[in-house]
């Protein structure tokens, strides 16, 4: 048996985006639907956590989402 996602996070900043899953990068680019993440998933998400919108200036200077959520600088945060 395929183990739960437990929570699905989408982070979006300008026109780069990434998706975790429990925590961890899953998937980051430019634009993807929805629709697409729920047909690669097959329907193992337990529960959809929020979409977290990271500071820009800090997501510029990276070039690219950290591997762990928690990671992410959250644009509230500056």
């Amino acid at each position: 048996m395929t183990k739960k996602i437990e929570r699905l996070t989408l982070v979006r900043g300008d026109e780069w985006e990434g998706v975790y899953l429990d925590n961890r990068l899953w998937i980051e680019g430019h634009r993807f639907s929805l629709a697409q993440v729920m047909h690669e998933l097959g329907g193992k998400v337990v529960q959809f956590g929020d979409v977290i919108t990271p500071d820009d200036v800090w997501l510029m200077d990276r070039g690219t989402l950290p591997t762990r959520l928690d990671d992410v600088k959250r644009e509230t945060e500056r």
